[in-house]
């Protein structure tokens, strides 16, 4: 399998309309792929970019194409350009933010030992995921097999438990507790026989 190691995005103007387009290149420096798609326009009229083997290249090609010759790398690695050098203040953030994340991990894991874990335990419910590998919550069922739990208060107190402590930090979600479970640990869940796969 080939590593991606960097991915250019280009944005350019085309039929009126700003447009991006992706590059990714190996940690040697080649393009993995080097397809050019912009929108409204004949296949026959996007100019081949496979004669490039840099991205200053490929840039210059599709400034010609660009309209008014505007086309700039405007993200690497899909963060803006303008930030990805200042690497001294990514990595402070990136320090801050692994702080952050630290820290709701912890209290997410004491919440639900305190107050999801005993509600699971008595009702013998257990977390599985769906089909689209989203965490739901499941039980056995009098044919014994797996099913959604039913729609009740305990649930109810569940999601709620679990998207109020996250919407404190922007971080709720619809979804039941699907953020909240991210940042539990799956081993110690299976384990306490809390996590089930079929």
């Amino acid at each position: 399998m080939i590593k991606v190691v960097k991915s250019y995005t280009i944005t350019y103007v085309y039929a009126g309309i700003e447009q991006k387009a992706t590059f990714r290149a190996d940690k040697d420096g080649n393009f993995l792929v080097k397809d050019f798609h912009p929108s409204y326009c004949k296949i026959s009229d996007v100019p081949s970019l496979d004669n490039a083997k840099t991205i200053k290249e490929i840039l210059e090609i599709i400034k010609r194409f660009s309209y008014n010759a505007r086309a700039e790398i405007t993200a690497i690695n899909g963060i803006p350009k303008y930030f990805y050098y200042k690497t001294k203040i990514r990595k402070d953030i990136k320090k801050r933010a692994g702080l952050i994340d630290d820290f709701i991990g912890k209290q997410c894991t004491e919440i639900f030992t305190e107050h999801i874990e005993p509600i699971l335990i008595k009702k013998k419910w257990f977390i599985t995921r769906s089909h689209i590998g989203i965490p739901v919550l499941a039980y056995i069922n009098k044919n014994n097999e797996w099913a959604n739990i039913p729609e009740c208060n305990d649930e109810k107190v569940i999601e709620y438990m679990c998207n109020s402590f996250l919407n404190k930090f922007g971080l709720g979600s619809d979804n039941r507790f699907y953020n909240f479970f991210n940042y539990l640990s799956q081993e110690e869940l299976e384990k306490k026989g809390l996590y089930k796969e079929q």
